[in-house]
């Protein structure tokens, strides 16, 4: 899939689209990880109702 983008644009605006697909992949893959952060920080924060920090939750609510 990402090198069908990369040689897409890099066919349609040249040596600047094959610049501008890789841009596009990394902002996509720089997003995906966030995303991900976001909800590993979510699950394992102890202050979330998740079961992972429900013990804390108990332990000082």
């Amino acid at each position: 899939m990402w090198w069908f983008i990369v040689c897409g644009f890099s066919l349609v605006f040249g040596w600047r689209g094959l610049l501008f697909g890789r841009a596009i992949l990394v902002f996509n893959s720089v997003v995906v990880l966030a995303l991900v952060a976001v909800k590993l920080l979510a699950l394992t924060h102890p202050l979330s109702g998740t079961p992972c920090g429900a013990p804390y939750v108990k332990r000082y609510a």
